[in-house]
């Protein structure tokens, strides 16, 4: 997805790198030996865990390799494993069952202790959030990100214009994670910025400075050591450890930070995020980038029909003598309005009687209709999805019961041809695979910037996948490629209420063929 610009695939000359070893502080003695060691953390007794050292570790259905795969375990994430392996076949170090089903090799992508550079990375994201990390949205300029943690002539290789300014430590609003949600996701009441949630400052505000400080401290890495070491001649791994590798992000690229680190830089202290792959970057490149606080309905107890107004200044009406007038006060944008179903012309336009008894034009309303034909799938409790391009919203269900509804950005072109234009395929799909967190094709914001680890992503049969948008602020207008993006709050609610289930310390899960209900059903039309 980036534009990858490797700093020592050009030919280094030698007396620079020769100089490099001998500059003071750049850690590259430290650094090569703690390659060589096999520096481990014991696991506790009675805790015998598995931990991913790779981007993606594949939770396989029966102990060899080529089985066809159930899952994946995330980059530092740890996963519950049976004492003794099962077989050795292919896996010099083990195929490990693990909970709640499956097998994991604990040779190359798995290891049976953690590495201790690998800490910062053991968290991992905040299931319970709508955004599970602290994302970032990358300054102007763009950004440049490192495979290990650089010493100063690395950065000044790669920066040659020296650190960015640092973005003013101005107040920040509310976002994603500041809205209340109750046990199954739904929220219970509006964005409020509450101490302890992170990125908020001991002293209750959140702030750009206090968004990237985390409380948990660990060790830095040594300087040039990857987390994800790769293989290399012994001087390529010299000079990738003195050069680390590098990567350009393009201006408002969407970045997930997990922990940050003070190093030496150019100018003094520079402060560096730890990125969820294992690569670093610069924290004066990044701004917050907190995810909208609006959200859609929850249907479980007003049902449908609902509407969501089409901008802000909507205003109620009222009707008398054939005549509409509008009242004083106004609807905020995007706003969700419950429906009676009563409607009625007037000065030639349709309005809507809303539940608190005002009525409202059709023409500034989006509306979703209650459903009197059902497709043959909605019976029982079956979980299925209902997307409607042309009006840009989603409505789940449990059988013929409407239970969630929200509004979408599908791809620009609507109505139009997937094959050939910027268009969500339309048909009857199933849910595929859940994952936490993806990158996202660059196609879905015209290749303008790179979108990785974005959360709460449902893959579909149809080749495009559904998935929470932190860079919009704005839904109900379509705006992508092939994709179905949500809010932050309707994303993560969707992504736990489908099918299937994912197991705890997953990163992400495959559906199943062996039950109607081990998958959820997408129903896309126009």
């Amino acid at each position: 997805m980036g534009e990858s610009s490797r700093s020592h695939a050009a030919i280094v000359p030698l007396l620079a790198w020769l100089a490099l070893v001998a500059l003071p502080g750049c850690g590259s003695g430290e650094a090569i030996e703690l390659l060589r060691r096999e520096d481990r953390t014991p696991t506790p007794a009675g805790q015998a865990q598995l931990y991913g050292v790779a981007p993606e570790v594949p939770i396989l259905a029966e102990p060899r390799t080529g089985a066809s795969r159930l899952g994946t375990l995330r980059l530092g994430g740890s996963i519950e494993r049976a004492a003794e392996p099962a077989s050795t076949e292919g896996c010099p170090d083990g195929w490990f069952a693990v909970q709640p089903l499956g097998f994991v090799c604990a040779t190359g992508a798995a290891r049976l202790e953690r590495p201790p550079s690998m800490a910062p990375l053991a968290e991992g994201p905040d299931l319970s959030l709508p955004l599970p990390y602290r994302y970032g949205r990358v300054r102007r300029g763009g950004a440049v990100v490192y495979s290990a943690l650089p010493n100063l002539m690395a950065q000044r290789l790669a920066e040659p214009d020296g650190p960015g300014k640092a973005p003013k430590d101005r107040q920040l609003g509310a976002g994603s994670n500041d809205v209340p949600l109750d046990e199954a996701g739904m929220a219970t009441g509006p964005a409020v910025i509450r101490p302890g949630t992170p990125g908020v400052g001991p002293d209750g505000y959140r702030t750009v400075g206090a968004f990237f400080a985390f409380t948990t401290a660990f060790d830095p890495p040594p300087i040039g050591v990857e987390l994800t070491p790769t293989v290399r001649p012994p001087l390529a791994e010299l000079v990738a450890q003195l050069l680390p590798e590098t990567t350009t992000l393009r201006r408002r690229s969407i970045v997930p930070v997990v922990a940050s680190f003070d190093l030496e830089g150019p100018t003094g202290l520079r402060a560096f995020g730890l990125l969820s792959d294992g690569r670093f970057v610069p924290l004066e490149q990044l701004e917050p980038a907190l995810g909208t606080a609006w959200h859609g309905l929850d249907l479980r107890e007003v049902g449908l029909p609902v509407a969501f107004t089409l901008r802000s200044g909507v205003r109620p009406r009222r009707l008398y003598g054939g005549r509409s007038k509008p009242l004083p006060d106004e609807y905020g944008w995007n706003e969700g309005l419950p429906l009676t179903g009563r409607f009625r012309t007037v000065a030639g336009q349709r309005h809507y009687l809303t539940r608190d008894r005002r009525w409202v034009r059709h023409k500034d309303l989006i509306l979703l209709h209650r459903r009197h034909r059902f497709p043959d799938f909605a019976a029982g409790v079956h979980k299925w999805v209902d997307v409607s391009l042309a009006n840009q919203y989603l409505v789940a269900y449990e059988g013929r019961k409407p239970v969630y509804a929200t509004l979408i950005s599908s791809g620009r072109d609507r109505l139009g041809d997937p094959e050939t234009e910027p268009a969500t395929p339309q048909g009857i799909f199933t849910v595929t695979a859940k994952h936490v967190t993806a990158d996202i094709d660059g196609r879905e914001v015209e290749q303008r910037y790179q979108l990785e680890a974005i959360p709460w992503v449902l893959a579909i049969s149809g080749g495009f996948s559904i998935s929470a948008a932190p860079w919009l602020r704005r839904l109900g207008a379509a705006r992508g490629h092939h994709n179905i993006s949500l809010a932050p709050v309707d994303a993560r609610w969707l992504f736990h209420w489908a099918h299937p289930r994912l197991p705890e310390g997953w990163h992400s899960v495959l559906s199943s063929e062996d039950g109607v209900d081990t998958t959820t059903t997408v129903y896309v039309h126009k």
